[in-house]
């Protein structure tokens, strides 16, 4: 009776083990897959900011870009680099700011993909062009409006 007793955890210590490496490779898989398409939808939002610039201004119907979450996460950390700031920024120094504390973003030109998942975040403003600050921080009119802005 012992010996049984102590094969079941054998037995169930084998499957469990085989079953974590088998859905393991399969999130390593999925992980892959996740990136490359990350990849694909930053060059694609690339070329629709491009295609709009080149433009002039937002088309008459524009197309709808869909923000993940990780887009909010990268905007708060923006808008947490502005605030200790305490003055406007120049984006891709906001990106050197962004990066020296943990951040990052994949693409040929990362800081130009970090500010297309925060241009559009109504707590911050263009003031000049590349040139970001927390709307709350500018003191009359905004000159600058962030979401209708169609350049850096």
């Amino acid at each position: 009776m012992a010996q049984e007793g102590q094969s079941r955890p054998s037995e169930f210590d084998s499957v469990a083990r085989k079953e974590l490496r088998s859905t393991s490779e399969a999130l390593t898989k999925v992980e892959k897959e996740i990136a490359r398409l990350e990849k694909d939808r930053a060059k694609l939002v690339d070329r629709i900011r491009h295609l709009e610039a080149l433009l002039g201004k937002r088309s008459a119907s524009p197309v709808e870009v869909h923000t993940p979450v990780e887009s909010s996460v990268s905007a708060d950390l923006v808008v947490e680099i502005l605030r200790e700031a305490g003055n406007p920024m120049h984006f891709r120094d906001i990106y050197k700011e962004f990066e020296a504390r943990g951040g990052s973003m994949g693409g040929k030109d990362p800081a130009n993909n970090l500010l297309t998942k925060y241009y559009k975040d109504p707590r911050l403003t263009r003031v000049a062009r590349g040139t970001y600050a927390l709307a709350d921080s500018v003191s009359g009119s905004r000159a600058f409006s962030t979401p209708s802005s169609s350049t850096n």
